[in-house]
């Protein structure tokens, strides 16, 4: 938790795991300005707790120019950048909800009555802004080629990780950028197992 006026610049890469409430990339309950700050580790457990956020579990205080690329799960207010929020501005989000029985969004799962939001964009096949809803300028969904294209987006948006795995174990693991190629005569073979045909 945080009651600091300001956080700023910060990164979150570990995975968190928190069966109850408020539980956050960058902080779980936060009073004060979270600012410039990026989470890639995953976030909670799947069907328990609440307020799940890829930067904040729960925020009352500002949300500015963050952003948010993992996987998310919880029970109930699960979203990109914050579980719950009260004011979001200029984040970006690119995560994935692996489990949420209600309340879920790419920006936020849910939001004050008397919240902000501005100027926030997403990429998600599957979910809507916040709360399965989107809202044109302020909890917007893009494709992904527009997205790259945005202002002072953070170079781990730009990249990914393919991981090439058997029986549980990484084989290979291969970092590209986006519109990379991959290339395909550096591909591991497939580990060889008694009675199975396998293939990439």
């Amino acid at each position: 938790d945080t009651n600091l006026k300001q956080l700023s610049d910060s990164d979150g890469k570990s995975d968190i795991v928190n069966t109850t409430t408020d539980t956050g990339g960058i902080c779980g309950y936060s009073s004060g300005v979270v600012q410039n700050s990026t989470n890639e580790g995953h976030i909670g457990y799947p069907h328990i707790g609440y307020n799940v956020g890829g930067v904040a579990g729960k925020s009352s205080a500002p949300i500015r120019q963050s952003s948010a690329k993992c996987r998310l799960t919880g029970k109930s207010q699960v979203g990109g950048i914050a579980g719950t929020g009260k004011e979001i501005i200029d984040c970006r989000s690119l995560v994935v909800v692996d489990a949420c029985d209600e309340a879920r969004g790419a920006i936020a799962g849910t939001v004050a009555d008397d919240s902000t939001l501005e100027r926030n964009y997403f990429v998600s096949d599957s979910l809507a802004g916040v709360d399965g809803v989107s809202y044109a300028g302020q909890a917007e969904p893009m494709n992904f080629s527009d997205f790259v294209q945005l202002e002072n987006l953070p170079d781990v948006f730009r990249s990914m990780t393919v991981i090439f795995r058997a029986d549980g174990k990484t084989v290979r693991t291969f970092s590209l950028n986006y519109g990379d190629e991959l290339p395909k005569a550096s591909l591991p073979e497939v580990p060889a197992k008694d009675g199975y045909y396998g293939t990439w």
